[in-house]
């Protein structure tokens, strides 16, 4: 596990009622839960993905792509944040 994941994973786990994660990149917003187990270096990797595309002024489009597992280059990811099921 990268220093990266490693960092990620030990927010998700002190985050307290928390089981799902947002990851920002320069192009889409992801959210789904973090894969803690069978982690590749440099990947991070998340299960029941929503995915929605960036549009301008850093707002989401309307809809989302569903992919029940993506995997995302930790290089590419801008911020994230820990969320709590609705």
């Amino acid at each position: 596990m990268s220093e990266k994941q490693a960092k990620i994973s030990l927010i998700s786990n002190i985050s307290s009622n928390a089981d799902k994660i947002e990851i920002w990149t320069e192009t889409f917003v992801v959210r789904g839960n973090l894969l803690k187990e069978k982690t590749v270096d440099g990947i991070v990797s998340v299960v029941n993905a929503e995915i929605y595309p960036i549009f301008n002024e850093c707002e989401c489009s309307e809809g989302s792509i569903e992919r029940p597992w993506l995997n995302i280059f930790e290089d590419k990811i801008i911020s994230f944040t820990i969320l709590k099921s609705e």
